[in-house]
């Protein structure tokens, strides 16, 4: 998966408290609580560095620097930046062990200048400014959306801009760097009607992959496509290698969402996701593939159903259906690279929908209606399979949960992610409110799962937001939270 984080904008939802506590064979710490400037308007956990942890504090043109003590939390430096130009925007900010980079871009008229900012720890500039790229953008022009990339050390990172057509994104422009803030190459490529980027991947190696994905009907409703493409650029190619047709993959067998990740261990990359034999929200099983990382050759190509003893094993009619093969309601969110080359998939019970609340006054809001609508946000059980080399399921497993919320995108939600190597840490609120208990999966390499209460949040007066941890180590992983009065709070759980 990628592994940059992203922008998590705060809520408004209240918090207190800060402590240090051990849980049997975890430990806990809790940053002091933090009252949040008016000039901030969100955050990224940027990671671990040789001066600890890095959080990035931003507002439109506000920009805060913090590093915590890895072991213990507490707050070693804060720093404040301005960028060159009262104008300048931010798109992202990558940290790695001892620097900084900052994308950003100016506005002068028509004219949309794009920089590099390289920078050390204290903030120091460690060369002049990178002018990436600069276009024209007048009244009236397509949109565009901007994306970082890296992989896990940091040792490369891409820039995509995404330009809007008439319906969809219709071609991606992106650049390459290094380490050291170097351009290493510039290129674009067209996207065709009905295609979109489902997922982009920097290797260790530098390679940039796309995976892509087409879907022949005109509407993006149903969440199921027709066609993949797998996309190698090379940071010393001039052209790109191009994968046309993923195998096995046809409109014969439509599927959903598909994600791919690095086997570093064998130069490969591995793809994975769920398929349907017809046209609806039923998945008959799933699709396992191993590339070449370098040439994108096909190693291994496997499209698998659900046995009916797999299906049997679930014991869960929410998402069985009646006389088919298959699973319902379940979404791909996580694909994880095995140490043996195989997969994992994780997939999750979502649903977002509009509850109304009516209203039985004659006064008429601003909008001419008596009723409003309130945004709902359910996120429960969790299927795990695991895939061997050879693509065969090696176990499958259901996780049980129930969240509930309303109004808030969720951001309570779900859970957060940590892999040990030898297991699997699924952390969630059992409840998205202050009396939340926090509770852990802990599923080994056979499957095999334990479930345990980590702390009860009201006891701290604090709650997580699980789903966009950040995990630093094999054996550490940073939560942000906030407490009652809106303060905000770094979890660090160490397993």
């Amino acid at each position: 998966m990628p592994t940059i984080s992203k922008r998590l904008f705060f809520t408004f939802c209240c918090l207190f408290f800060y402590c240090l506590s051990p849980v049997g064979a975890q430990e806990i710490f809790f940053t002091k609580p933090q009252k949040i400037d008016n000039k901030v308007g969100g955050f990224d956990i940027l990671g671990a560095s040789n001066e600890g942890i890095l959080v990035y504090k931003f507002g439109e043109r506000y920009h805060q620097f913090e590093a915590y003590n890895r072991d213990n939390l507490q707050l070693e430096w804060s720093r404040t930046f301005n960028l060159p130009d009262k104008k300048a925007r931010v798109i992202e900010v990558l940290a790695s062990w001892d620097k900084f980079y900052m994308f950003y871009y100016i506005k002068k008229g028509n004219l949309v200048q794009v920089f590099l900012k390289y920078m050390n720890l204290k903030l120091k500039p460690l060369n002049e400014d990178l002018l990436i790229t600069e276009f024209s953008q007048t009244i009236g022009d397509k949109a565009y959306e901007w994306k970082v990339e890296s992989n896990a050390e940091t040792n490369f990172f891409a820039l995509m801009k995404f330009n809007k057509g008439n319906n969809d994104y219709r071609s991606m422009d992106y650049w390459l760097f290094n380490a050291d803030g170097q351009l290493l190459l510039q290129k674009g490529i067209d996207i065709a009607d009905n295609w979109k980027i489902q997922q982009t991947l920097v290797s260790s190696k530098g390679n940039l992959y796309f995976l892509a994905l087409q879907k022949k009907r005109n509407t993006w409703s149903s969440g199921e496509y027709d066609a993949a493409q797998l996309i190698c650029q090379k940071p010393d190619a001039e052209t790109s290698v191009i994968l046309q047709n993923i195998g096995l993959i046809s409109s014969d067998f439509p599927w959903g969402e598909m994600y791919m990740d690095e086997d570093r261990r064998n130069n490969r990359i591995i793809l994975g996701g769920m398929y349907s034999e017809k046209q609806n929200y039923i998945h008959n099983g799933y699709i396992y593939a191993t590339f070449d990382a370098d040439d994108l050759q096909t190693i291994r190509l496997e499209k698998v159903a659900f046995s009916p003893e797999m299906i049997a094993g679930l014991n869960n009619n929410n998402y069985v259906v009646n006389n088919v093969l298959g699973i319902r309601d379940l979404e791909l969110v996580a694909l994880l690279a095995r140490n043996d080359g195989g997969i994992i998939l994780i997939n999750e019970a979502t649903e977002i929908s509009n509850r109304t609340i009516y209203n039985s006054m004659s006064v008429l809001n601003d909008f001419g209606q008596r009723d409003r609508q309130i945004k709902t946000y359910s996120f429960n059980d969790v299927l795990v399979l695991s895939i061997d080399p050879d693509g065969k399921l090696l176990w499958d497993t259901m996780l049980s949960k129930s969240q509930y919320s309303e109004g808030d995108n969720g951001y309570y939600a779900s859970f957060g992610l940590m892999n040990s190597k030898d297991k699997l840490q699924l952390l969630f609120n059992d409840e998205t409110n202050y009396k939340a208990n926090v509770l852990a999966y802990e599923i080994d390499a056979l499957g095999k799962y334990t479930i345990k209460t980590m702390f009860n949040a009201q006891e701290y007066n604090i709650l997580l937001a699980n789903r966009h941890a950040r995990q630093i180590s094999n054996e550490e992983i940073i939560i942000p939270a906030f407490n009652y009065r809106n303060e905000f709070v770094l979890t660090k759980i160490k397993f």
